[in-house]
């Protein structure tokens, strides 16, 4: 399966767009380091429309890992959708529960209208306040090299027992939903509230469109829930899914960012 999607960046991304003019845009858009590729949807389901997790990801838990996983294969296999999972297109979720209205003057994490009970506020919050002190801005690794690198994936492999306590927290609840969004890169003429570009799944449950109540606003679907935590994913071209707590944090997979 890896040999049948293998390829440089360049030649996945012609038999992708072949014959269109934007070609030279989409390939800048493609991590290029060899392993990380955008790649056409026969190359993740040649095997039978089954991905997998790499042994990286298993501080998620289980019922999040199978809710990633069809989701990204109900995703990656609509019409539309998505021109694959990489760091402009298609790369992260939404941890989110329904939770209860704000009480007025009250704001919530990243101005959601809806309150999360107070356990899981504490637990954000302590998860927060580790992964600030491990590799925050202003840690050692406000600048990442490949000098550095090695030391970073052990302070952000340090933090993950925290991160895995509060998704497994989240996950036990009858509430809980994961939204996806594609399209990050506005590529499409996809309205950002589309349906096309937006995808529900509750935490156990079918992946399905989702349609936030701001048609021009992904973001809006803060409204009707509230947020834990972003979860963010790479897939190789073996068709193993890596997932890491939050963009910043793939560099642990590809190396110093260059997207």
């Amino acid at each position: 399966d890896g040999e049948a999607c293998a390829g440089t960046a360049k030649q996945v991304v012609r038999r992708r767009i072949r014959g269109e003019r934007a070609l030279a845009e989409t390939a800048r858009r493609v991590y290029d380091g060899g392993v990380f590729l955008e790649r056409p949807r026969s190359c993740y389901f040649s095997t039978g429309g089954h991905l997998r997790f790499g042994a990286d990801s298993d501080w998620v838990p289980e019922s999040i890992r199978t809710t990633l996983r069809t989701g990204l294969e109900t995703i990656l296999s609509t019409d539309g959708s998505t021109a694959g999972v990489n760091v402009q297109d298609f790369y992260h979720a939404h941890l989110v529960i329904l939770g209860l209205p704000n009480p007025p003057g009250v704001t919530n994490y990243e101005g959601s209208k809806r309150l999360l009970p107070t356990y899981l506020r504490d637990m954000r919050t302590d998860v927060l306040a580790a992964e600030a002190k491990a590799y925050g801005y202003d840690s050692e690794f406000r600048t990442l090299t490949q000098q550095n690198l090695e030391a970073y994936r052990a302070a952000v492999t340090g933090t993950l027992p925290l991160e895995s306590g509060l998704l497994k927290a989240v996950s036990d609840r009858h509430d809980a939903f994961i939204i996806f969004h594609t399209r990050e890169d506005g590529s499409g003429a996809i309205q950002s509230g589309s349906p096309k570009r937006n995808f529900i799944a509750p935490v156990g449950g079918a992946t399905a469109p989702y349609s936030p109540p701001d048609i021009a606003d992904a973001n809006s679907f803060k409204d009707n829930y509230a947020q834990t935590v972003e979860i963010t994913f790479l897939i190789d071209q073996s068709g193993v899914i890596h997932v890491r707590p939050q963009e910043d944090q793939l560099q642990t997979i590809t190396g110093p960012r260059r997207w």
